[in-house]
């Protein structure tokens, strides 16, 4: 009992240095220490992404070059050597559009070619242990607490020191297991950019792959395709080949000199349909999971390549076709069934997801860019004219909308122009005001600056379709669905009897018809709407997490 009045006076880390002083040992502070739910409350207490980002925008990224170094420094407090991370086999991914996409589908083709993998991305959607798996799956409650109480406290007098933020926090974390855990591969989603980006302490990965170009991250990232490019392309290593898709000329071009001044074999991937016949059959929709899934097959092959004959890339460099003007093009290959069941089996949802209930037919994407927004518009056309309907039951488009801060809304909403909506709705990247989940929590974000910026979203919908009606704000995500539902999906919880009393009558339009919902715009947004609809109606994946 004294212990538990002690741990309530104390923070964690002035009640385990107690225990420490007072000679109690080890055992209990582990059992202290190994709570998920404390983890997660510690881990968010760092700098969260939105305010490192907010600071390096004030700061004009003055800091970038201090990133490496500090990384390496905490690296280093996890018992991480250069010489120890240049052992890990990794596969780099940088780009805009498509990276999580592309890093899944190499995750699946290798799992199913009894290779073992371990994956990191980011953002996560519900849970923050989304970010590191292995062979696909999530560490445990328990698997990630226990890692992250041993990072944290080999970190917690370096932290003190540079106030180590979220993000780079995870990436150590990240590498620090995939070592821990002796994994055959280690695919690594990058952050932000590339050049400055936390993951890019690897030295030496196999291969690298840069995924396609579009702009975002403008404030960090440059204003201009080809400061982008420079940006994505930085995770280029001397001499290890890498694969990217076609890019606009200015992109590619700004590519194709890095690679140069590296002597990196440029390679780009072929269409999708060229290799091969019969063509793979994917589980990821859209059009442009197609060039995704050229690029997953190509950075694969490559790995395998390499583990079969060392990392040497002499044969690389003799293969596919240049001339003084075109970057070579990667030559084809004949698919394993592997390859072929990775891509069939492949699961990354919130991306090009369909979830049909009966009153509400979900479409899920978290397209942010206006590049994957156009795309995401045309996947929804062609996804939602292709459900049919009961009878003649008549359908409603509704847009469910959020941008994170930097992002202009006009930009974004104008590419939705032509889809017809009958009415849109904008809320925070909350899942529900009466129940807050850790894991989606940032202590560092102003409730009501997310509300005032939802109506400034509002504002910009009215702007681009000259249109002041058929519009609403609402608090959560969870207070949108059930707005919308009315009561109609015995698998989603009753709404409570205080949703939003500002809420405006369901329009006649809405309240006969069945419910086409576009959900877009951010990634968070998607997460939110996960856990809102709760796992009975979005199962995050196919196979469950282990508690």
């Amino acid at each position: 009992p004294r212990l538990v009045v002690l741990s309530r006076m104390l923070n964690k880390s002035a009640f385990v240095s107690c225990i420490r002083s007072l000679g109690w040992g080890i055992r209990m502070v582990s059992s202290v220490q190994k709570s998920y739910k404390d983890a997660i409350k510690t881990l968010n207490e760092l700098q969260s992404n939105a305010a490192a980002v907010a600071h390096v925008v004030l700061s004009g990224d003055k800091d970038k070059d201090l990133r490496m170094p500090e990384i390496e420094s905490c690296l280093k407090c996890l018992g991480v050597s250069m010489d120890d991370l240049d052992a890990l086999s990794v596969i780099h991914v940088s780009g805009t559009k498509g990276k999580g996409s592309v890093c899944a589908m190499v995750e699946s083709i290798l799992s199913h070619s009894s290779v073992k993998t371990g994956l990191y991305t980011s953002p996560h959607l519900v849970e923050v242990r989304e970010r590191i798996r292995i062979n696909g799956q999530p560490l445990s409650q328990h698997r990630f607490a226990s890692y992250f109480w041993d990072c944290y406290e080999k970190l917690e007098a370096l932290q003190q020191e540079s106030g180590s933020q979220y993000f780079k926090f995870l990436t150590a974390m990240g590498y620090y297991v995939f070592l821990k855990e002796k994994v055959d591969v280690a695919i690594v989603e990058v952050g932000i950019g590339g050049a400055y980006d936390y993951t890019n302490i690897v030295r030496r990965p196999v291969v690298c792959g840069i995924t396609s170009l579009g702009y975002d991250h403008m404030a960090i990232l440059g204003d201009t395709i080809e400061k982008i490019a420079w940006q994505k392309a930085g995770i280029m290593k001397q001499g290890v080949p890498t694969f990217t898709v076609k890019q606009d000329a200015g992109g590619l071009d700004v590519i194709e000199e890095r690679a140069r001044e590296l002597c990196v074999p440029l390679f780009v991937a072929p269409e999708l349909s060229q290799y091969p016949a019969p063509f793979p059959e994917l589980s990821l929709s859209g059009e442009y999971q197609y060039t995704n899934a050229s690029l997953a097959l190509q950075l694969c092959n490559r790995w395998m390549t390499s583990r079969e004959n060392g990392r040497s890339q002499q044969n690389l460099m003799q293969t596919g076709h240049q001339n003084s003007n075109e970057v070579a093009v990667a030559p084809t290959f004949d698919l394993p069934n592997t390859f072929r069941q990775g891509l069939k089996r492949c699961w990354w949802p919130g991306r090009s997801q369909v979830i049909s209930r009966p009153r509400i037919t979900y479409f899920i994407d978290g397209a942010h860019t206006p590049g994957s927004l156009i795309a995401c518009r045309d996947w929804f056309l062609k996804a939602s004219s292709s459900k049919p309907t009961k009878g003649t039951e008549s359908l409603a488009r509704v847009l469910l909308f959020n941008c994170t801060s930097g992002r202009n809304p006009v930009l974004l909403l104008r590419e939705l122009m032509g889809v017809g909506f009958d009415f849109a709705i904008f809320c925070p990247n909350l899942a529900r005001l009466d129940d807050p989940h850790a894991d989606q929590m940032s202590y560092r974000q102003d409730d009501v600056r997310d509300k005032h910026s939802c109506h400034i979203n509002e504002s910009a919908w009215h702007a681009v379709t000259d249109c002041t009606h058929n519009t609403s704000v609402f608090s959560s995500v969870y207070d949108a669905i059930c707005w919308l539902d009315q009561g109609q999906d015995p698998l989603l919880d009753t709404p409570p009897a205080s949703i939003d009393a500002t809420a405006p009558m369901l329009p006649p339009q809405l309240a006969s018809s069945h419910i086409q919902l576009l959900i877009t715009g951010s990634v968070h947004l998607v997460g939110a709407v996960f856990r809102a609809l709760g796992r009975e109606i979005a199962p995050l994946y196919s196979n469950e997490f282990s508690k």
